[in-house]
Formats: structure tokens, C-alpha cells, sequence
């Protein structure tokens, strides 16, 4: 099943039609991480970068052990899943003093 989350600085909505992205607004940052759930690739897409911003994206197994981290924020970052297994994943993204965590599912 595919969702889309809008999260907004002071509320939380969430909308029950399937999309195909996950959308999440930081601040003036829009962010989406698509698909999910996945079979190969996992792409996040920020737009509104000012080139400024100070972060980074890190994606987890459910161990906490990392398994992909950049500190390189650019309009388009791109994962590769395809050689990991089938299951549950934590996706994070920090950028100044603002997180944000999906779940990312691989078929």
C-alpha cells in the first residue's frame, strides 16, 4: 500500500488516498521518497534547497546499523536497495535542527 503524509510545521495531517510518493514539508523544504515500498531503487527528492542547508540523509536497517549515509544534500539523492533484502528500512534526514523519519518497505 502506498500513502502520502504531509507533515506541516505545527500540525500533522494525513491524507488516506494512495500515491505513490511520501511527501513531508520542512520548514520551506518539500521532501518526497518514492516508491514505497520499493524492489530496487529509493530515490528522495528535496525540493527548495538553497544549497546552504547543513545535513544529512541516512538510511538504517531495523539494528540501527547504517547502510547508506551522505552528507552531500542535493535536489535528488538516489539509494540503491536492489542488493538488500526484503523488509523494513528507517529513512532519515536531518537538515539544521529539523528530523524527519519514514519507514521504507523493499519487496
Amino acid at each position: 500500500m502506498l500513502r502520502q503524509l504531509i507533515v506541516y510545521k505545527s500540525a500533522q495531517s494525513t491524507n488516506p488516498e494512495t500515491t505513490d510518493t511520501t511527501k513531508t514539508y520542512m520548514s520551506e523544504l518539500q521532501v518526497s521518497v518514492y516508491p514505497n515500498p520499493t524492489v530496487g531503487n529509493l530515490e528522495m527528492k528535496i525540493s527548495n534547497l538553497s544549497g546552504s542547508e547543513q545535513g544529512y540523509v541516512v538510511l538504517y536497517d531495523l539494528n540501527g546499523k547504517p547502510l547508506f549515509r551522505t552528507e552531500d544534500l542535493k535536489p535528488v539523492i538516489k539509494m540503491e536497495l536492489e542488493s538488500k533484502p526484503a523488509g523494513s528500512y528507517i529513512l532519515q534526514l536531518v537538515i539544521g535542527d529539523q528530523r524527519k523519519e519514514w519507514r521504507v518497505v523493499k519487496e
